[in-house]
């Protein structure tokens, strides 16, 4: 459960901009107030050091996730534990990407390149 809940918030982090163009934004409203990130901001583009702290925020959580869903891999038979381990390192791979970037997510959706990809996994 862990590992997709990781996923889904990863993929949501990769195109913040892209769906603010869709008039979408998914993150979520309690943690933008808690660090004072309007729907204006995302829209309109701003990265303000509060946005950056917002992304930071959540891929802390998505780390957390990925670091339960690692453990949770360890009681799985061998292929198995190897598929769930190696999209752990993927998700890891495009966080630390957003990390890059200075969680630049909103002028363009975050991407790894297919080469990285399978460097990672």
């Amino acid at each position: 459960v862990d590992l997709g809940i990781a996923v889904n918030l990863t993929n949501a982090l990769q195109v913040v901009g892209v769906d603010a163009e869709g008039g979408r934004i998914y993150l979520p409203e309690e943690d933008m107030k808690k660090f004072g990130v309007t729907s204006a901001d995302i829209y309109d583009t701003r990265m303000t050091p509060a946005y950056r702290e917002l992304i930071r925020f959540q891929i802390d959580r998505v780390r957390q996730l990925l670091d339960s869903a690692r453990t949770a891999a360890s009681s799985l038979p061998g292929r198995s534990r190897l598929a769930v381990l190696a999209v752990v390192q993927y998700t890891n791979a495009v966080l630390d990407e957003v990390l890059a970037r200075d969680c630049d997510n909103l002028s363009e959706a975050v991407r790894i390149s297919p080469t990285r990809k399978v460097g990672v996994v």
